[in-house]
């Protein structure tokens, strides 16, 4: 693969072979290797396994990050109010600085964030590669869908909070629109 994967009309849907798949998250990271260990797990490479049974199998050999994710993060009831807001913005933080040089994860959803650290010293990681890419300048577009699914999956999970929470996300959803383009 060159500068940009292969062109796809349908990540979502359509069957995909498990390959194919391994084969695509291995070359986002291989591309992304300055952002390993800071946004995204270390990637070790992409090795193929013989199960017990003979069967083959294609694993990708990641860093392991211990914790949540956002998405239970957000949903457990040990939460504070103003943790969750500082997580999110560090959330924001994380996808912002991903894409800052013109890359674009279209799965950086709540499942697919990991918050680890401890209370005073929280950082977010970006997991499942899978669906990234490197945008073309015309394509930054593609940008704001990213940013639009995220604000909306996390606004969902907080809805039990829909009242007290309404004026942080307003201000969020004004940061996510704010959010510097592809230079």
């Amino acid at each position: 693969m060159g500068e940009y994967p292969e062109e796809a009309d349908s990540y979502w849907g359509d069957y995909q072979f498990a390959e194919h798949l391994a084969e695509e998250e291995a070359w986002a990271y291989d591309h992304l290797a300055h952002k390993q260990g800071l946004l995204i797990p270390y990637f070790l490479g992409m090795r193929i396994i013989v199960a017990p049974s003979g069967e083959c199998a294609w694993v990708l050999v990641l860093e392991y990050i211990s914790g949540p994710t956002l998405r239970s993060y957000i949903q457990s009831p040990a939460r504070t109010l103003a943790n969750t807001c500082n997580v999110i913005k560090l959330s924001i933080e994380t996808l912002t600085e991903f894409m800052a040089d013109g890359w674009c994860n279209f799965d950086a959803v709540p499942r697919n964030v990991i918050v680890t650290g401890t209370p005073e010293a929280r950082s977010t990681v970006l997991l499942n590669l899978t669906h990234t890419c490197r945008l073309r300048p015309e394509e930054d577009f593609q940008r704001c869908v990213v940013r639009r699914e995220l604000y909306n999956e996390i606004y969902y999970a907080l809805e039990d909070h829909a009242g007290e929470l309404e004026r942080f996300m307003q201000n969020i959803g004004s940061e996510l629109c704010s959010l510097p383009t592809i230079p």
